[in-house]
């Protein structure tokens, strides 16, 4: 993870792997399970985050520290 401060929110770049789009948002998971077997997504909203492909499906999504936390992400 890495946090950098460009003149504006403080940023942080994840690797996720891109399950789902719409017009507003994205639908990522980091590949891990809830207690349940469930895997664990985030919604994050694309006016929020810009994201680089890295391979197949795993992205580069950098969004605002403040996003990051709340979504529970670090």
């Amino acid at each position: 993870m890495v946090i950098r401060n460009i003149g504006g929110p403080d940023l942080t770049k994840i690797p996720m792997r891109l399950l789902y789009s719409t017009d507003k948002a994205h639908k990522f998971t980091e590949d891990e399970e809830d207690e349940d077997g469930k895997l664990i997504t985030y919604w994050l909203p694309k006016s929020q985050v810009e994201i680089d492909l890295i391979k197949n499906d795993i992205y580069e999504v950098e969004l605002p520290v403040w996003l990051a936390r709340e979504k529970g992400l670090i």
